[in-house]
């Protein structure tokens, strides 16, 4: 029984970026969480700045008439006087999907909402005199995957691996 088996890491967030052109979708392998996992055929993921220790990731349950809505939540904090301020907090805005790497080498993905997205996350800014923080929040009906890299090579998805093989 899945329930009893120990987890064997305790992972830190050691990276975030960030995707503006949507294009990610549920994993196809069967042998790993087909539904939760997430699969890239054309992402663009930058990394994001934020300050060394800043970053954190809640994911909560709520019961609803429909079933349970997973809320997923990362903020990520920066020092308010940047030059680029403004530039940086619009493009942040524009995000339509978030991965975050760990320190034991996976990596999640948030902003997938159903088997394909229907909203994108939504960002909230908060400032001071010293500090920035921006909260993405995104609220699902599964709980966050991992992401499973078929892009590796620069092939799309739907590329039978068959094809990569010599004759």
């Amino acid at each position: 029984m899945l329930i009893t088996e120990r987890v064997l890491s305790n992972p830190h967030i050691c990276g975030i970026q960030l995707d503006v052109s949507g294009n990610e979708f549920a994993s196809g392998t069967l042998d790993n969480q087909p539904f939760y996992n997430t699969n890239i055929s054309q992402g663009n993921f930058k990394s994001v700045y934020y300050s060394n220790g800043s970053a954190r990731f809640q994911e909560t349950t709520s019961e609803t008439k429909n079933g349970i809505l997973y809320a997923q939540r990362v903020t990520i904090k920066f020092p308010s006087n940047d030059e680029q301020r403004s530039l940086r907090l619009e493009e942040l805005r524009k995000v339509k999907f978030l991965s975050m790497k760990f320190s034991n080498d996976q990596t999640v993905i948030i902003g997938r909402n159903d088997f394909f997205q229907n909203a994108s996350p939504k960002v909230t800014v908060s400032s001071n005199e010293k500090t920035t923080e921006v909260e993405f929040r995104s609220t699902s009906i599964f709980p966050i995957g991992f992401f499973e890299n078929t892009n590796a090579y620069g092939f799309v998805y739907e590329f039978p691996v068959s094809f990569l093989e010599p004759y």
